[in-house]
């Protein structure tokens, strides 16, 4: 098998990240910082079982932002993430951006939009209460945010989001916000019988970044589509899916996930 590297060793973070190092620069330069995305999560808390809108706004300096380039709601129940649904926004009206979904059956849920919209990305978690669920679930569910919350504040030097969330039962979690761990990774696509196999090697402080969730989101060009690829890990650190692809151009987008963390990769893939 003829395995073609088309990247080199990427160093990845998060894009709200890096942008708002290089919004800090521009500032000290005399420039005015570009205002990050905001988004928000606007659907029920406490729903039935049943269909449902998902609805997300986004905003930028309170202006709605209507040119979003991917909104993707991703939905699961409490614990089983890996089994997430990934669903395509469907509308959007001033800034606010919708899907359908059926929630089929009582249980806590998480309704995370994946945004991308001028050079930055934001994916905050929001929590919905479907049917009828124990108290002491939901109880669980707020001791686990409140200690992933203190675990936060200890490893970040203490800066306290509390009162930002204190008149909130949403328990949103702007991961683009928390998560600094660097990763290196090293993207490859190889060729069988007609068959394309991507494969991406993640290495975290050059030791294999090992029991992650990998995703590859991949579209043409100029194209809304997605095409999303579940990996799985062949070797230790290194994660494979396979697809069919036309010639073309195309973007893939690496989202790797492993408890709290979540970072991406954009790449360019070409199929002649």
């Amino acid at each position: 098998m003829n395995k073609i590297i088309i990247a080199t060793g990427l160093f990845f973070m998060l894009t709200a990240c890096g942008t708002q190092e290089e919004d800090e620069s521009s500032g000290e330069n005399g420039l005015d910082p570009v205002e990050p995305i905001d988004v928000e999560v606007t659907m029920d808390e406490e729903i039935e079982p049943g269909d449902h809108m998902l609805e997300t706004k986004v905003t930028q300096a309170d202006e709605p932002v209507t040119d979003a380039d991917e909104v993707v709601f991703e939905v699961w129940e409490h614990g089983q993430k890996h089994h997430s649904d990934m669903v395509e926004k469907e509308e959007q009206e001033e800034g606010v951006y919708r899907a359908e979904y059926s929630f089929a059956e009582d249980g806590i849920y998480h309704v995370q939009p994946h945004v991308t919209a001028r050079d930055m990305h934001s994916m905050p978690v929001h929590d919905v209460i479907v049917g009828d669920v124990d108290q002491e679930d939901i109880d669980a569910l707020e001791e686990e945010e409140e200690e992933e919350e203190s675990e936060y504040m200890e490893e970040h030097g203490g800066h306290d989001e509390s009162d930002e969330h204190s008149d909130s039962h949403e328990h949103e979690h702007e991961h683009e916000d928390h998560h600094s761990d660097v990763l290196e990774t090293f993207f490859s696509k190889s060729e069988v019988d007609g068959e394309y196999q991507l494969n991406v090697q993640i290495n975290k402080e050059g030791i294999e970044f090992q029991e992650g969730d990998v995703r590859f989101e991949i579209w043409k060009d100029g194209e809304e589509d997605r095409i999303w690829l579940d990996a799985s890990e062949e070797e230790p650190g290194s994660y494979t899916a396979e697809t069919e692809l036309e010639e073309d151009s195309y973007q893939v987008m690496i989202h790797v996930e492993k408890d709290d963390l979540h970072e991406h990769e954009q790449e360019t893939l070409e199929i002649d």
